[in-house]
C-alpha cells in the first residue's frame, strides 16, 4: 500500500514535470512567434521606411537639397537600403567632402562635410576667385549661378586683396588662420589686405554700423589669435578714437594675449 502510493507521487511528480516543460516550451514559441509577428508588421508599415532623415552639418545646401542629392525617398526601406549609393551621389557634389548615414530610431541621419570657403579674390583677369580651407581655389566661372549664391548666401566669405596669391607662405598662412576663426568673426571683416605692400602685415577693414572707418593692423601668423568674435565685436563698439591704438600686452593672468598693432576708427 506504502509502495503503491510512492509509486504515484512519483508519477505525478514527472508528470507536472513534463507539464511545466512543455509550458516553458510554449510560451518561448509564442515569445518567438510574437517577435516575428512584430518584426513583420514593421517592416510592411511606414515605420520601416526612411521617412525625412535628419541632416547635420550642412551649410551650402539646405535639408531638401542634401535630400534630393542623396536621392532617398519617403518609401525606401530602413535596412535594405543601398546606403552606399546615396552617400556616393552625395559625395559627388563638389562642394560635399564627405557624407555618412546611420540608422536613428525610426529613421536615418546623414551627417555631412561640406567644403569650407574662407575667403575670395577679385582677380583683375579672371573675376572673383573663391578660396577653400583646405587652399585650393575655385574659379566663379567654373560655378553655376546657383551655386555661387548658395556661396555668398551659406557662410561669410572674406575679400581678399589678389596679391597674396603670389606668395604661396604668406597664402596659406592666411587661409589657415581664417580657416581657424570662428565664421561669426568672418562675418565681421570686409576686406583684407597688405599693409604697405607687407603680406606679412594685414590690414583689416572691420564692417562697422557708423560711418566711421574701423580697421586692424595684425601679424599675418597671429590672424587665429587676434580675431576672435568677442575681441571683434570689441574693437567695433569700444575703439572711439581716431588714433586709439592698442599694442601687445599681458592679460591678469600673466598669459600673453595677441592683440593687434594697431586698431583704429576715421572718417570713411
Amino acid at each position: 500500500m506504502v509502495l503503491n502510493m510512492g509509486k504515484q507521487d512519483f508519477e505525478k511528480r514527472i508528470k507536472q514535470r513534463k507539464y511545466a516543460r512543455r509550458a516553458r516550451i510554449n510560451k518561448r514559441l509564442m515569445l518567438v512567434s510574437l517577435l516575428i509577428l512584430m518584426v513583420t508588421i514593421y517592416l510592411v508599415t511606414p515605420l520601416s521606411r526612411v521617412k525625412t532623415p535628419k541632416i547635420v552639418g550642412n551649410v551650402i545646401y539646405d535639408k531638401n537639397e542634401i535630400i534630393e542629392k542623396s536621392e532617398l525617398k519617403s518609401t525606401d526601406f530602413l535596412f535594405s537600403t543601398d546606403y552606399k549609393v546615396a552617400i556616393k551621389k552625395l559625395t559627388s557634389d563638389r562642394f560635399i567632402k564627405s557624407a555618412k548615414i546611420y540608422y536613428d530610431f525610426f529613421s536615418c541621419k546623414i551627417v555631412i562635410n561640406e567644403i569650407e570657403f574662407v575667403g575670395y579674390v577679385n582677380d583683375s583677369e579672371l573675376g572673383k576667385i573663391y578660396l577653400l580651407s583646405d587652399y585650393s581655389k575655385i574659379y566663379e566661372n567654373d560655378l553655376t549661378t546657383k551655386e555661387v549664391l548658395h556661396l555668398e548666401k551659406s557662410q561669410p566669405i572674406v575679400e581678399i586683396d589678389e596679391l597674396f596669391l603670389k606668395n604661396e607662405t604668406e597664402y596659406n598662412i592666411l587661409i589657415y588662420g581664417l580657416s581657424k576663426i570662428d565664421k561669426s568673426a568672418r562675418g565681421f571683416i570686409k576686406t583684407i589686405s597688405p599693409y604697405q605692400d607687407d603680406l606679412s602685415l594685414l590690414y583689416i577693414e572691420l564692417a562697422s554700423s557708423d560711418d566711421k572707418k574701423v580697421y586692424l593692423i595684425i601679424e599675418n601668423e597671429k590672424i587665429a589669435s587676434i580675431l576672435s568674435n568677442q575681441n571683434l565685436e570689441y574693437f567695433i563698439s569700444n575703439v572711439k578714437d581716431e588714433y586709439e591704438c592698442y599694442r601687445y600686452g599681458i592679460s591678469e593672468n600673466k598669459k600673453d594675449i595677441f592683440i593687434p598693432i594697431k586698431v583704429c576708427r576715421e572718417e570713411s
